[in-house]
């Protein structure tokens, strides 16, 4: 970091869902819930996050893709839990997971992401 603090991180192989892998992950998630650490409540918002939008796009129907990903369409309730928000830019995907063809670039104001 540049403030000199070390961080750990830990990068995860693709496994199949149910597997034992998958069982250790989440008996690890779950003992890192119970530790109160700003850092450890960081992840937590991040995972919760990242389940949302993977709901969104794996499991919906219809798929959705939301198109606006940031910081500020991530509300937090009480106990710090993530809520994705700010549907303007979503986009509905046909069953195939297929779309009509964008022809414009669409993105929050002041901000286009990198390959766009």
């Amino acid at each position: 970091m540049p403030s000199g603090e070390h961080v750990t991180v830990k990068r995860l192989l693709a496994m199949s869902r149910g597997s034992s892998h998958d069982h250790g992950f989440n008996a690890e998630i779950q003992s890192l819930g119970r530790i109160r650490h700003m850092h450890i409540v960081r992840y937590k918002i991040a995972v919760e996050a990242a389940k949302g939008f993977c709901y969104l796009y794996h499991d919906c129907s219809p798929l959705i893709l939301h198109r606006d990903v940031k910081s500020s369409n991530i509300l937090l309730g009480s106990n710090f839990e993530a809520h994705v928000a700010d549907f303007g830019l979503a986009k509905f995907l046909q069953d195939s997971g297929t779309s009509e063809c964008m022809s414009s670039i669409v993105d929050s104001y002041g901000y286009i992401a990198p390959g766009l």
